[in-house]
This record gives C-alpha cells, sequence and structure tokens, in this order.
C-alpha cells in the first residue's frame, strides 16, 4: 500500500481512493479475526461490513499518536465482536475447523486425520475454557499473528496485561490438555 500515513490523510479528507486503498489493505485480515471470533461466514461478513462503515465514519477521530492505524482498525473490530457476543453464550465456533483444517487430500492416512480431528477437538475445548478476554487474546496472537503491545492497543490494556491474559490463558490451557493426557501449550513463545 502506498506509504500508510498519506493514504489515512487522504482518506480523512473524503479522498474515495485511499478510502479503497485501506479497505483492500485491512479487508482480510478484519474479515478473517471476524470469522474466527464469530464463526460464521454470514456473520463475519456482516461484522467486517460494519467495522468497514465505522472506519469511513471516524477516520476523522484516529490520531496517529495514540495508536497504530492497525490496532485502530482492529479496536473497531474488536468492540463489534465483544459488544455482538456479550450476551451470547460463550463457544469456540467451527472457524477453527477451517482454520486447522488441512486441505483434502493431503492427509493420505487414516492415522492422521483421526489425530487432526482430535486435535481440533482439544484445541476447541481448551479455548472454551479460557476467559472471553484470554480467547482474544490467544485469537489475536496465534491465528492473526499480532504483537502483545498491537494486541493490548485494541483491547485498550497495557503490553504488561496482555502478557499476564496470554500467559494464564496458556497455563489453562495447558492444565486442560495435561488432565487430558496430552502436552502443555503453556511453553509457547510469545
Amino acid at each position: 500500500m502506498e506509504e500508510e500515513k498519506e493514504v489515512i490523510n487522504r482518506a480523512k479528507n473524503g479522498d474515495e481512493r485511499a478510502l479503497s486503498l485501506i479497505y483492500q489493505r485491512y479487508f482480510n485480515d478484519i474479515y478473517r479475526y471476524t470469522y474466527l471470533s464469530a464463526g460464521s461466514a454470514e456473520l463475519a461478513e456482516d461484522l467486517t461490513e460494519e467495522v468497514f462503515f465505522r472506519v469511513l465514519k471516524y477516520i476523522q477521530n484516529y490520531d496517529e499518536e495514540k495508536a497504530t492505524f492497525k490496532s485502530w482498525i482492529f479496536r473497531i473490530a474488536h468492540n463489534l465482536v465483544v459488544d455482538y457476543f456479550r450476551s451470547k453464550p460463550r463457544y469456540v465456533h467451527e472457524a477453527l475447523d477451517e482454520q486447522l483444517g488441512v486441505e483434502d487430500g493431503q492427509m493420505e492416512r487414516m492415522e492422521e486425520r483421526i489425530y487432526q480431528e482430535e486435535a481440533r477437538k482439544l484445541l476447541k475445548e481448551s479455548l472454551n475454557r479460557l476467559t472471553d478476554e484470554q480467547r482474544q487474546v490467544i485469537l489475536m496472537k496465534y491465528f492473526l499473528g499480532m504483537s502483545n503491545l498491537e494486541v493490548g492497543e485494541v483491547m485498550g490494556k497495557r503490553k504488561g496485561a496482555i502478557n499476564s491474559l496470554q500467559n494464564r490463558a496458556l497455563k489453562r490451557m495447558g492444565a486442560y490438555l495435561r488432565e487430558r493426557g496430552y502436552g502443555a501449550v503453556d511453553k509457547l513463545e510469545g
């Protein structure tokens, strides 16, 4: 993308090409985040559409001194996801099946397929044992590749708080997996 700062400034002035560049640059990442959080393509599309509507509506409020643009736009997405699911029961959606799955034809042996399905099931179960904040940290860090600083900006928390949430989440997941007879995940690098 062109120099991001220039594109953002042009977008603030209503430049449609700049807004289009922002949409093109961030659409896939925002959609992936909403899909991982929502588990439904239709809901992810609706949430992603709303994110970009809010970007258009509030881009004048973006302040580069407070956060990177990536963090700002993910904060919008995060707030929408949290608001949407605030009154819904907590569970990890089927989106993880596709994210963790292996393309058809790649796994030829039945043993590998059974192992993969068990791994998906265990991951979903261990994620279900986390608080909403812990789960969001794990999704952003390990499924979207965001840094703790970026996750902190998105969630409105200091980097240290994100480190703590991540550590507690990994320990909780690790304890659950150990209870089930599997190795720990709490040694993952952050």
